[in-house]
């Protein structure tokens, strides 16, 4: 089932996950300040970002809607060109003659400025008003809200890569003890001195002690990702440092 939902998750069938690397060493936190994450994070995050930019068009929307009581100036121009051609004839007592033909064009501009000055329209102006700056407090209040949840999950993320890295070496610690005491009740139950009880009951311990150490190792790793995602700069170069962990 479970290789079913990694074929799933990853689009390919029969893939199976690579183990990490062995000796294993924790790579350090570029900066190692918990509150240089913070701050990265409220810069660049791409949620925080989008809330900005919302609360500039709120701003706007502010500065359109009093708009509405300024005066309007609108202005216009033409110019058209219009051509002509005479032609006709002049009468005298002896008879007529015609008149050479001629033609001329002209061009006529026009240029026309209005000039709006709004009295009352009621109260339509003063109730977008109002609602733009209720959209303004909202969104001020959204933002700041995503700021504390932004600080909060990175701030969380970087103690637990801390706590798990802290945790690797403990249980690295306590493999190679455990691997010690196996040992030691192998050569007892050789020599008559311990049980067969004795030698599962540390084998048993061994391997629980390098399932968690496994495991720890493994989300020291995902926690790596989970704060660079909550700091905003998670970049496909962060999949290529985790590929190098990994057993070629």
């Amino acid at each position: 089932i479970k290789r079913l939902a990694l074929a799933s998750v990853v689009g390919l069938r029969g893939a199976s996950p690579k183990p990490i690397a062995l000796p294993f060493a924790v790579p350090p936190l570029v900066p190692a300040d918990m509150e240089e994450w913070v701050t990265r994070a409220d810069e660049v995050s791409p949620s925080l970002r989008q809330l900005r930019l919302s609360l500039d068009v709120a701003r706007l929307e502010i500065e359109k809607a009093r708009a509405g009581h300024l005066p309007t100036v609108g202005i216009s121009a033409s110019l058209s060109e219009a051509h002509t051609r005479l032609k006709g004839e002049s009468r005298t007592a002896t008879g007529t003659s015609p008149f050479p033909p001629s033609s001329g064009s002209g061009l006529t501009s026009n240029i026309a400025l209005q000039v709006s000055l709004p009295l009352f329209a009621g109260w339509s102006v003063q109730n977008r008003i109002k609602e733009t700056l209720s959209l303004e407090e909202k969104t001020a209040s959204d933002l700041e809200a995503g700021r504390r949840g932004v600080a909060q999950n990175t701030r969380a993320a970087f103690l637990g890569v801390q706590s798990l890295a802290a945790q690797v070496s403990a249980l690295e610690a306590a493999e190679s003890s455990n691997k010690l005491a196996l040992e030691a009740t192998e050569l007892g139950y050789k020599v008559g001195v311990r049980v067969n009880i004795d030698v599962l009951n540390a084998q048993t311990q061994l391997f629980q002690t390098q399932r968690d150490l496994a495991k720890a190792r493994y989300d020291v790793i995902l926690n790596r990702l989970k704060l660079r995602q909550a700091a905003g700069v998670l970049a496909p170069q962060d999949i290529f440092t985790v590929e190098a962990l990994l057993v070629k």
